[in-house]
């Protein structure tokens, strides 16, 4: 009896709380931006959200959403009957709930989604096809920046709701920052019932222009050069949020981290947000109003954003991209079982995505599967016959199996398909001296040089083919003048890369082939400086102390060398 009196007053509550909502909220709540008007209803002569009919229809995610609410509505009626000491701030929380408002913080409303097994953080991740249509259902909920925030924050392998709660917090904070500030507030005050809907196109975009403000303004006060700070080198949101709340050195992100982390800030407020890939970058697209949009690079605050061959990609699809971009991270950091992971996930959630085949065969490849990783391109080619990746690698894995003419054939297409390909030039140059077309190979690695003059291990190539060619010269005969070319290449190499072990020691050998003892013996001591393991370069040095008449140095190297390569006892 004494719960049933406390179920109908709480239900008179509500009736009267209803009123108060969304007048009562923050300006810059969810529910208040959005215009939100009550929708509890009696039923079987109490308040509810549905009728019991209603109810076994809901899809999983909002017949959850209705659970959580009759339970905010039960704690109500157990502190109603005093069997549950209520503070005035929770029972606020709780009244808001049960009314139907959801939480506008972003850690509870993931919470919100993520009570829902089928919403779980370990469920959506457990196959890539539950990973979208759950995002996509999230989308549909509960908005674009709480879809947007659970995408990319287990996409950065969040997963306990202690971490959801916590990064909620800090998405929180960079919101605050941006949205509470006065020139924001100010516009928000001739917001009416409905909502953001209300306010003038000329009001909407200052809004969306003092975030920005606000943004560039934090990232700023982060650190680095050129960008304002915010230049860094990390997509991952948990890093990016860290970056720009100052809690991590480096500046905040990448452009596809920017771009998400200001598209989840302007999405709060109630912004659509679309993200536009121009050439390999991103950039958000802000829908102000019916009446125009706004483009925002990440780089640079006012610059102009060219839209004219922009592809525009949605929410699931910049989280397609993330997770391409997490495979080749992988890939090009030779961690190839997680990289070929990640591109299988990506082409099961959109397998039409020929960079993900290709970075699937750069895997491969790294596996030592040049068969497979050739099959893989192909593939990747069916989709994007120009993807000039792919031919690179297919190009790498001819070379693999020593296929030079082949090999040379798909690096010449790989330069076709995209010009200044300084790495398809540099490797074309490796295949043509192979194929024994020294002076083309020359010719290949000038132009690799030329599109990046900082370019160590195409002058290291170099070097080595102009080594090759002395060392197969009788003495005279130009044997001196390729001694010379190989000595220029590899001080290049090491000029840029003064950490390169394998360049110091063959310009050793160059100099040491020259009998210039000297310039021989502080190449390899650079070696070892590079690389003390290198058991070349000690044993080399052994040599040269012993042929510059220092004995005792001599065997202290060479045992040195012996110590690391027993071998070459032999």
């Amino acid at each position: 009896m004494r719960m049933g009196l406390a179920a109908r007053q709480v239900d008179t509550d509500l009736a009267a709380a209803q009123s108060r909502y969304p007048r009562s909220l923050p300006r810059t709540h969810f529910c208040a931006l959005q215009g939100w008007e009550p929708k509890l209803r009696l039923v079987g002569g109490m308040l509810a959200g549905r009728t019991p009919e209603e109810f076994e229809l809901l899809p999983p995610l909002l017949k959850q959403l209705e659970i959580n609410r009759a339970h905010a509505e039960s704690l109500l009626a157990l502190g109603r009957a005093g069997q549950l000491k209520l503070p005035d701030d929770e029972r606020e929380r709780l009244t808001q709930r049960a009314v139907g408002v959801l939480p506008s913080d972003e850690g509870a409303r993931i919470l919100e989604a993520a009570s829902c097994p089928e919403f779980s953080s370990h469920f959506l991740t457990s196959n890539p096809e539950r990973f979208v249509k759950g995002i996509a259902e999230v989308e549909r909920e509960l908005g674009q920046a709480t879809a947007l925030a659970y995408g990319f924050l287990l996409m950065a392998g969040v997963r306990s709701n202690e971490d959801i709660e916590k990064y909620g917090n800090r998405i929180e904070q960079l919101f605050a920052v941006a949205a509470e500030s006065g020139p924001v507030q100010n516009q928000l005050q001739a917001m009416g019932k409905a909502g953001l809907a209300t306010l003038p196109h000329a009001a909407r975009a200052r809004i969306v222009q003092a975030v920005r403000d606000r943004l560039w303004g934090l990232g700023s006060g982060v650190g680095g050069r050129g960008s304002g700070g915010r230049a860094g080198r990390s997509f991952l949101l948990t890093q990016v949020l860290d970056g720009y709340l100052g809690l991590r050195a480096g500046g905040v992100g990448d452009d596809l981290g920017l771009a998400v982390a200001d598209g989840i800030v302007v999405a709060k407020l109630g912004f659509p947000v679309k993200f536009l890939l121009v050439k390999g970058g991103v950039y958000p697209e802000i829908t102000v109003s019916a009446r125009g949009v706004e483009y925002w690079d990440p780089f640079g605050k006012n610059v102009e954003v060219r839209v004219a061959s922009a592809l525009r990609l949605g929410t699931v699809d910049v989280l397609v991209l993330g997770y391409t971009r997490m495979a080749r991270g992988y890939a090009n950091a030779k961690s190839h079982a997680h990289g070929a992971r990640v591109a299988n996930w990506v082409i099961d959630m959109q397998p039409k995505s020929a960079e993900a085949y290709q970075i699937l065969g750069q895997c491969l490849l790294g596996e030592q599967k040049p068969a497979d990783a050739i099959d893989m391109c192909k593939k990747a080619l069916t989709i994007d016959r120009r993807l000039a990746d792919a031919y690179l690698v297919q190009g790498n894995a001819y070379s693999l199996m020593s296929r030079w003419p082949e090999a040379v054939e798909q690096y010449k297409q790989a330069i076709r398909c995209r010009v200044g390909y300084a790495e398809a030039y540099n490797n074309l140059g490796l295949a043509l001296q192979r194929n024994g077309e020294p002076d083309r190979a020359v010719g290949a690695y000038w132009q690799a040089i030329r599109v990046r003059p900082d370019y160590a291990e195409a002058y290291y190539n170099m070097g080595n083919l102009h080594l090759e060619r002395a060392q197969g010269m009788d003495a005279g005969g130009g044997q001196s003048a390729e001694y010379d070319l190989a000595i220029a290449a590899y001080r290049k190499a090491v000029e840029f890369a003064p950490d390169f072990a394998g360049a110091h020691y063959n310009l050793g050998q160059a100099h040491h082939a020259k009998q210039d003892l000297p310039a021989a013996l502080a190449a390899y001591q650079a070696a070892v400086k590079a690389n003390a393991k290198h058991a070349g370069a000690w044993h080399n040095m052994g040599i040269v102390y012993r042929d510059m008449g220092q004995p005792d140095l001599a065997v202290e190297a060479i045992e040195k060398a012996v110590t690391l390569n027993p071998i070459l006892l032999r």
